[in-house]
Order: structure tokens, then sequence, then C-alpha cells
């Protein structure tokens, strides 16, 4: 706790506390040791199904919420006018294997 003034502590002042101890904490029990990325697997917005695209996607800064695509709205339209009409949509929802 910050012993510099008298005054009681705020919240702010206790968040930094706290972020001060959690960081010695890990310097404390941090290893140095490397870890390796085995495999990694991925299905965003905008057809990203790849770490390569989805680097580039973070590189260029890219926004993939765009408007509702109209074959997902059209079997529900009365019930998705109260709704946002923009989102991240996947380009093939029902391309999915769950039981994969």
């Amino acid at each position: 706790m910050d012993t510099a003034s008298n005054s009681p502590p705020t919240p702010l002042s206790r968040a930094i506390d706290t972020i001060r101890r959690l960081r010695a904490q890990l310097a404390n029990h941090g290893t140095g040791q490397r870890i390796a990325v085995v495999g990694v697997g991925m299905r965003f917005p905008g057809a990203i199904d790849s770490l390569d695209a989805y680097w580039q996607l973070l590189a260029e800064a890219r926004d993939m919420v765009r408007p509702m695509p109209a074959a997902r709205k059209a079997p529900f339209t009365a019930d998705w006018d109260a709704l946002p009409h923009r989102g991240g949509y996947l380009d093939d929802v029902t391309g999915f294997d769950a039981a994969f």
C-alpha cells in the first residue's frame, strides 16, 4: 500500500498495489522457459482460418464486423428486427463439424 500519504487507499491505489504485487510474484515464479505452439485451429469471420491470415488481419487492423448476411436473416426476419444487425459472422456456419 502507498505509505507516502496518510489518506486512505483509493480503488486506483489498491489496483496499482495489486498489479505491483502480482508482477513481483510472476518475477519470482517465472522460469524463463520457452513454449512451443504445437497446433492452432481457428475459424473467424472473413474466412480467417489460418494463423497467417489471423496475423495479417491484426497487422492491418481490419474490422470484421459487417451487416448481417441476408441468408441468415431471411428465415427469422420478423424476429431479427429488434436485434442488432451488425456482427462478426462466419461465412459457412453450417460447415462446422461438431462430431469431429
